[in-house]
């Protein structure tokens, strides 16, 4: 008869074979550890086993107990130096991420520093021009260059909310903007870029609009429609790109805009918009 004793050995003995020794060496060790206890059923004369008449039983069980005595500690052993090993990487590379981070926060700090100097002396001239008296199309063209440099000025400042989205503590401004200046400005620089390919471009801004101010974050405005409009024109080879905002409701109470940007060019496959919205 085959005893419970006897089937958690056959269980344990397979188990810590692999457990210690992996998958190669494991199956090597469960066939002959398999073979051997199939012999041993055969030959029904004992309890445990009997391999041949020259060994007697205790002698076999002595020898079996200590193959698998020495495979346990040795899966115990690799077990536990795996194990504590995983633990000491693991606490190495938290420490090299940690100064990664840092690396990362100390970069994004100094290159904000270093990139507001050139863009001052940009915007500081823009000023200096403007107040030369310029004619109509001058001043058009340093208005869009004053604004697309305090708007990038704007994002420097900024630039370590970047590490704010990454903990997800990103807070949007509250503060008084003219829309329509904004849309227009934002889109004007787009111009030159759309004529070169020779694409229609259109901005078209609700009349009810007009010089309304509101409250709300122009910056983060300002990036979602250069993203925009900077795709739109860089995916389209021919026909058209429009810019358009349009008043939905208007009230005591505030004002829904609609923003939209539309062009005639290849679009997103169904596949790629499930995954465009991903990092």
């Amino acid at each position: 008869e085959v005893s419970i004793p006897i089937m958690q050995h056959i269980f344990m003995a397979m188990t810590f074979s692999f457990y210690g020794l992996g998958r190669r060496w494991g199956i090597l060790y469960c066939s002959i550890f398999t073979v051997t206890m199939c012999l041993a059923l055969i030959n029904r004369g004992s309890n445990f086993m009997v391999l041949n008449s020259q060994y007697d039983n205790h002698t076999i069980s002595i020898l079996i107990i200590g193959i698998n005595f020495i495979a346990i500690a040795a899966s115990h052993y690799y077990f536990y130096t795996v194990l504590y090993g995983t633990l000491n990487e693991k606490k190495v590379l938290n420490e090299e991420l940690q100064l990664t981070v840092k690396s990362k926060t100390d970069f994004l700090s100094t290159m904000s520093h270093e990139l507001r100097t050139p863009l001052n002396s940009v915007i500081g001239m823009s000023n200096v021009l403007l107040n030369d008296k310029p004619n109509k199309e001058q001043k058009e063209s340093l208005d869009v260059l004053k604004f697309s440099a305090e708007s990038l000025l704007s994002l420097i400042n900024n630039i370590l909310d970047f590490n704010k989205i990454d903990s997800g503590k990103i807070e949007l401004e509250s503060i008084p903007f003219d829309i329509s200046t904004l849309i227009r400005n934002a889109c004007a620089g787009f111009g030159a870029k759309a004529g070169e390919k020779r694409l229609n471009y259109h901005v078209q801004i609700d009349t009810q609009i007009g010089k309304q101010q509101v409250i709300g974050d122009p910056t983060r405005l300002v990036q979602i429609i250069f993203n925009l409009v900077s795709n739109a024109i860089k995916f389209t080879q021919k026909g058209m790109v429009e810019v358009r905002a349009i008043v939905r409701r208007k009230n005591q109470e505030g004002i829904v805009i609609r923003f939209s940007v539309r062009d005639t060019g290849m679009g997103i496959s169904p596949e790629k918009q499930k995954i465009i919205f991903e990092p």
